[in-house]
């Protein structure tokens, strides 16, 4: 059986911020064994579809959505592999707007919780290790970033396969916002 692929759509970091947790993910995945992915902001997951029309359909919300200014809190920890470690997003009014315009562009009903958040390790590791890794970078970052970019991936398979099929800045314009 053919996996159906799985995309789903990120915000992205100015280049300053995302090159700093870009360190400090690849530094956690090489010390703990887990695995490296980029720095980003899920505002919309399991999509499916034709890849073209997917495309499509971020160029066109990409255009709907102002830059706007994401604010990163706490680091945090759950007991979920995608949500291992991270740094809490604050659900702003624009970041909603955002989750909601994505919701109506890919014909999505977002019954769930938007729970916004920038994971820095994906894995299993026991409370005593996510505290001691806490304790190492901090339990803070309370900083604020300017985001001007969305990307559609596809995240068919493991982390190191997941590649960028559409960056786009907000507010219009199609150029990619960094080079690959």
């Amino acid at each position: 059986m053919i996996e159906t692929p799985r995309f789903s759509l990120w915000l992205l970091l100015p280049r300053e911020a995302h090159a700093r947790f870009q360190a400090i993910i690849t530094r956690l995945s090489v010390q703990l064994g887990t695995p490296a992915f980029e720095p980003h902001i899920t505002l919309l997951g399991g999509l499916s579809g034709a890849e073209e029309d997917l495309r499509q359909r971020t160029r066109v919300l990409a255009c709907a959505i102002k830059p706007f200014e994401a604010r990163l809190l706490n680091v945090a920890w759950l007991d979920d592999y995608y949500r291992c470690l991270f740094v809490e997003v604050v659900p702003s009014r624009a970041l909603h707007a955002a989750h909601e315009a994505a919701g109506r562009q890919f014909d999505r009903h977002l019954g769930a919780r938007f729970y916004p958040h920038l994971s820095l390790v994906y894995g299993e590791l026991e409370k005593k290790e996510k505290e001691k890794i806490l304790d190492n970078i901090g339990r803070s970052f309370d900083e604020s970033a300017c985001i001007d970019n969305l990307a559609l991936y596809d995240i068919s398979g493991p982390p190191s396969v997941w590649r960028c099929v559409e960056r786009v800045w907000l507010g219009g314009g199609s150029r990619a916002a960094r080079p690959d």
